[in-house]
């Protein structure tokens, strides 16, 4: 399939042919054909996670997946639509290295890193449903705020692309991938090589989402990603 040789040589070069600018249709064919690709995907890691399921109850294994407590009605909002976009701002937004994007990143990953400091010295539980809802307005709105503010030169970030484009690409994708092992309630060192192993549908998503930023844009990435959480969504309801 044309698409996938395209996708692993996004992986090669992320920065080599994505100055082409495509139609509005053609990016909505690029888009619906990574869905099917990502329905295929999906398929075929489902039947995958059976076999594994099978494997690791006969030897008395449960993977057990944490539960957030997200109270009904709040699981879409935050899963499908905030989760996602606020994702899409810290993992994927500065890929464009333009200076309002890197600038509106850093806001997002400092807001993140002061909600996690606050979460060590105060009795503060970030799963609250109220607390992700400050945090992922809080993030997003002061994001937007720095946005307009920004600081760096555009000449010094085209010289950190060309440089280490391609580097940090990976790095976030990377990234991405292994926050994901935060998910797993019942965390042993022992069974790590199968939570790498189930993270592979989570690598997949983040290459898909890294693909439609820069090939895309933002804002097509979001609406991928947001489309793949609400299936989980509508199961936390």
């Amino acid at each position: 399939m044309f698409l996938i040789a395209d996708i692993i040589s996004f992986l090669k070069n992320p920065y080599f042919g994505n100055q082409q600018i495509l139609s509005r249709k053609e990016k909505y064919r690029c888009l619906s054909n990574l869905a099917m690709l990502s329905i295929l995907v999906g398929m075929l890691f489902f039947i995958l996670f059976i076999i594994e399921n099978f494997i690791l109850k006969y030897y008395g294994i449960e993977l057990k997946q944490k539960n957030f407590g997200f109270e009904k009605g709040y699981a879409i909002l935050i899963i499908s639509i905030l989760g996602p976009f606020y994702e899409e701002l810290l993992f994927r937004l500065p890929l464009s290295f333009r200076k309002k994007d890197v600038n509106a990143s850093l806001f997002t990953l400092i807001g993140t890193a002061g909600f996690a400091l606050l979460s060590l010295f105060k009795d503060v539980n970030l799963n609250r449903t109220e607390v992700s809802l400050i945090k992922y307005i809080f993030i997003i709105t002061g994001a937007g705020i720095i946005y307009l503010f920004s600081s760096f030169t555009s000449e010094s970030l085209g010289k950190v692309k060309i440089s280490f484009g391609k580097y940090i690409v990976w790095g976030s994708l990377i990234v991405f991938t292994l926050a994901h092992l935060t998910n797993v309630a019942n965390f042993d060192m022992r069974l790590l090589p199968i939570y790498l192993f189930n993270l592979f549908p989570i690598f997949f998503l983040g290459t898909v989402l890294s693909f439609c930023r820069l090939r895309l844009g933002f804002f097509y990435g979001f609406f991928f990603h947001a489309a793949w959480n609400f299936l989980p969504a509508l199961l936390h309801t």
